[in-house]
């Protein structure tokens, strides 16, 4: 393999072509030349990429190494698929699909079946379901902590002030209480359905809609599939439709699974602006804090299912927007 010293010999081994060939060769020796650069640059290249090290670099025209495009995000000029985490795989709709899947099959199943699930079992699956949230949402902070240019106390009062005018905003915008309010429409939608009231197809799909689609829950785990492909917390939603599915399927037939249309429309256009945000965010050093603020807010929404605290998720949904705001403000400080 040829090394450095390659570049140090070009001089010489051109003047040694010129004196034993005559001034005819001068073709010839500026093909040698360009050759014998051609390989070392490729020497170095291979060198670089056994060492591991992440220095971008241009291929030379007509070499058969490609390089790294310097400045890209996530695929090199080859066409290789690029490892597992990169910007490449974020922003995949796996977590939305298989919350749409769930739907479907527990429509099915409760369309099916006239058994439930008994209160113990009821019990132990909403237990499990909140560790494996609060689990998702603390990991989810650490790796936005952890991963975050600057200082960790920097990165942690970025956070906590995003969430504390994001609280402020929520109220006054009222944004929990607009929530709630529609949930009671869907509660009272499927109160009438359970006293025999006819089966209307546009009550059943309103009310999957609203239960399906505006759940915090929904839009924290698009983000988080956006920015990471990390697809836990909806594939948390996705068990908690599935459940409530079995009910609703008995009471509004179809119409409430055919809701699911909208949700995959919502959670994804999230999950793929997210994806088209990423190179973006994560080159301004916004990125990080956004994801630790969804990961706590995944962590509030496992509060809320463990019966341990009331906590008004939907009022910090704008620290979503604080947070990138804050960082990019305190870079320019």
């Amino acid at each position: 393999m040829l090394s450095g010293p390659v570049n140090f010999s070009v001089p010489f081994i051109t003047l040694g072509c010129h004196k034993l060939l005559g001034r005819n060769t001068e073709k010839v020796a500026r093909k040698l030349r360009r050759t014998l650069q051609q390989t070392n640059h490729e020497s170095r290249s291979v060198r670089r990429q056994r060492q591991g090290s992440k220095a971008c670099f241009k291929p030379i025209p007509g070499s058969s190494l490609r390089g790294r495009r310097c400045g890209a995000a996530g695929r090199t000029d080859s066409g290789a698929l690029p490892p597992a985490g990169t910007i490449a795989y974020r922003g995949r709709v796996i977590g939305t699909a298989i919350n749409a899947l769930a739907i479907a099959v527990g429509g099915v199943v409760g369309l099916a079946s006239r058994g439930e699930l008994s209160p113990r079992r009821q019990q132990n699956l909403k237990v499990l379901l909140g560790a494996f949230t609060v689990y998702g949402g603390l990991r989810a902070t650490w790796i936005g902590l952890s991963g975050a240019h600057g200082p960790l106390l920097k990165t942690v009062g970025i956070v906590l002030a995003a969430l504390m005018l994001s609280k402020l905003t929520g109220q006054f915008a009222g944004l929990q209480r607009r929530l709630n309010r529609l949930g009671r429409y869907a509660r009272e939608q499927f109160d009438a359905a359970q006293t025999g009231a006819p089966h209307r197809f546009g009550a059943g799909f309103v009310t999957g809609a609203i239960l399906f689609g505006l759940a915090p829950l929904g839009t924290l785990g698009a983000l988080q599939e956006g920015l990471k492909g990390d697809p836990r917390a909806l594939l948390i939603k996705a068990v908690m439709d599935g459940m409530a599915t079995l009910a609703f399927a008995r009471s509004f037939g179809w119409s409430v699974v055919a809701a699911a249309g909208p949700m995959v429309v919502y959670q994804g256009t999230w999950t793929l602006l997210m994806r088209a945000l990423a190179p973006f965010l994560e080159g301004h050093s916004l990125l990080e804090p956004l994801y630790a603020t969804s990961g706590l807010m995944v962590f509030m929404v496992s509060l809320v299912i463990l019966q341990l605290r009331k906590v008004e998720v939907a009022d910090y949904l704008p620290a979503l927007l604080y947070a990138p705001l804050l960082a990019w403000a305190t870079e320019r400080l």
